[in-house]
């Protein structure tokens, strides 16, 4: 297939391949470092470690977007 597809199609396909490894990963980061930032909730309300709250915001960043037009060739 790859001497059939032009450069910026292996991009694409490279994305897509990238992004099914990449992002299970970051968003199970993301999920224990957000769990890990709420310490006590009560009424709605939550007690968070803005450093974890931040930390979890980046890692969650570094998700690679894919969109449906990505996945067609």
């Amino acid at each position: 297939m790859l001497p059939l597809i032009t450069a910026n199609q292996h991009g694409q396909v490279q994305k897509v391949l990238d992004a099914a490894v990449v992002n299970p990963v970051v968003k199970k980061e993301y999920a224990e470092l957000r769990s890990k930032a709420v310490h006590e909730t009560s009424g709605g309300r939550a007690i968070l470690d803005q450093n974890l709250y931040r930390r979890s915001n980046q890692v969650f960043e570094e998700q690679i977007v894919v969109t449906e037009a990505d996945k067609q060739i």
